[in-house]
Protein backbone atom coordinates (compact mmCIF):
# COMPACT_ATOMS: atom_id res chain seq x y z
CA UNK A 1 0.00 0.00 0.00
CA UNK A 2 3.04 2.35 1.05
CA UNK A 3 4.00 2.73 -3.13
CA UNK A 4 0.19 3.53 -3.98
CA UNK A 5 -0.60 6.93 -4.51
CA UNK A 6 -4.16 8.26 -4.37
CA UNK A 7 -4.76 11.45 -6.14
CA UNK A 8 -8.24 13.45 -6.72
CA UNK A 9 -6.72 14.10 -10.43
CA UNK A 10 -5.23 11.83 -13.06
CA UNK A 11 -2.58 14.02 -13.69
CA UNK A 12 0.32 12.18 -11.85
CA UNK A 13 2.12 14.57 -9.16
CA UNK A 14 4.53 12.30 -7.29
CA UNK A 15 7.74 14.42 -7.50
CA UNK A 16 9.50 10.71 -7.13
CA UNK A 17 7.92 9.72 -9.84
CA UNK A 18 8.91 12.37 -12.60
CA UNK A 19 10.02 11.02 -15.57
CA UNK A 20 9.31 7.90 -15.57
CA UNK A 21 6.03 5.75 -16.25
CA UNK A 22 3.63 5.50 -14.11
CA UNK A 23 -0.12 3.52 -14.34
CA UNK A 24 -2.95 5.55 -13.18
CA UNK A 25 -6.39 3.71 -12.83
CA UNK A 26 -9.89 5.08 -11.77
CA UNK A 27 -12.00 3.85 -9.48
CA UNK A 28 -14.37 4.69 -6.64
CA UNK A 29 -13.58 5.03 -2.86
CA UNK A 30 -15.00 1.61 -1.24
CA UNK A 31 -13.31 1.83 2.46
CA UNK A 32 -12.02 3.91 4.73
CA UNK A 33 -10.20 2.45 7.72
CA UNK A 34 -8.92 5.00 10.17
CA UNK A 35 -6.46 4.44 12.33
CA UNK A 36 -4.47 6.66 15.15
CA UNK A 37 -2.25 8.76 12.21
CA UNK A 38 -3.21 7.00 9.23
CA UNK A 39 -5.69 5.74 7.01
CA UNK A 40 -6.19 2.63 5.12
CA UNK A 41 -8.01 3.35 1.78
CA UNK A 42 -9.61 0.89 -0.67
CA UNK A 43 -10.38 1.96 -4.53
CA UNK A 44 -12.53 -0.15 -6.43
CA UNK A 45 -10.85 0.03 -10.16
CA UNK A 46 -12.45 -3.08 -11.38
CA UNK A 47 -10.49 -5.27 -9.00
CA UNK A 48 -9.64 -3.64 -5.10
CA UNK A 49 -6.64 -1.36 -4.48
CA UNK A 50 -5.09 -0.64 -1.06
CA UNK A 51 -3.14 2.21 -0.02
CA UNK A 52 -2.01 3.70 3.40
CA UNK A 53 -1.85 7.63 3.88
CA UNK A 54 -1.81 10.33 6.59
CA UNK A 55 -5.35 11.51 8.10
CA UNK A 56 -3.98 14.39 6.95
CA UNK A 57 -3.69 13.71 3.49
CA UNK A 58 -7.05 12.10 3.39
CA UNK A 59 -7.94 15.31 4.36
CA UNK A 60 -6.36 17.60 1.96
CA UNK A 61 -7.71 15.00 -0.78
CA UNK A 62 -11.43 15.28 0.14
CA UNK A 63 -11.65 11.40 -0.42
CA UNK A 64 -14.83 9.70 1.27
CA UNK A 65 -16.86 6.86 0.77
CA UNK A 66 -18.10 6.62 -2.35
CA UNK A 67 -16.23 9.48 -3.93
CA UNK A 68 -13.85 8.93 -7.48
CA UNK A 69 -10.55 8.85 -6.99
CA UNK A 70 -7.06 7.85 -9.37
CA UNK A 71 -4.79 5.31 -7.77
CA UNK A 72 -1.36 5.39 -9.26
CA UNK A 73 1.32 2.88 -9.24
CA UNK A 74 4.59 1.50 -10.75
CA UNK A 75 3.95 -1.70 -12.06
CA UNK A 76 7.23 -2.56 -10.18
CA UNK A 77 4.66 -2.12 -6.97
CA UNK A 78 2.21 -4.51 -7.69
CA UNK A 79 1.51 -7.58 -5.60
CA UNK A 80 -0.47 -9.75 -7.82
CA UNK A 81 -2.45 -12.70 -5.30
CA UNK A 82 -4.58 -15.19 -6.41
CA UNK A 83 -8.47 -15.02 -5.48
CA UNK A 84 -9.58 -17.70 -3.38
Amino acid sequence: PEDVVLSAESAVKNQKWCGCTCNSLSGTVMEIVRMKSSAKVVVDVGFPMKSELTLSSLKDLGLTEGKKAYVQFKAESLNVLPVR
